[in-house]
């Protein structure tokens, strides 16, 4: 008969200890495990138990390095009221800007998401009108 499996938990009971020191890779009491561990340690730190009582030695490592790829936020025109004065302070701080002619606030989508707008988004009229 098999072994059950262990669940695995999200982190070591070290997790609530607190880091006592952070040492870069390059610094005296690290170079031991820069050899070991080569470039992929990014950094050494000693933890202190909850009680005093017991140091441990972590490191971090580099596992995986990727080029990250932005999600598009796109500028969109968005209807707010000139009574909405503190709405409008809201969208001015978030770098909205007026647009006169349309009579729209222009901001990045996510913005007027965060500010509960996505609602007020004008859709694009189409540019062929035969359509």
């Amino acid at each position: 008969m098999a072994e059950p499996r262990l669940k695995k938990t999200r982190a070591s009971p070290a997790h609530s200890w607190a880091v006592g020191k952070t040492m870069q890779v390059d610094t005296p009491g690290a170079v031991r495990l820069t050899r070991k561990y080569g470039d992929a340690l990014v950094c050494v730190r000693y933890r202190i138990s909850p009680d005093g009582s017991e140091r441990i030695t972590t490191v971090e490592l580099e596992v995986d390095r990727v080029a990250v790829q932005h999600k598009a936020n796109p500028l969109v025109a968005v209807k707010i009221y000139a009574s909405e004065t503190g709405l409008i302070t809201l969208a001015r701080a978030k770098g909205a800007r007026y647009n006169g002619k349309t009579r729209l606030w222009r901001m990045h989508q996510n913005d007027a998401h965060a500010l509960s707008l996505g609602a007020r988004i004008a859709r694009p009229q189409s540019k062929n009108r035969n359509l």
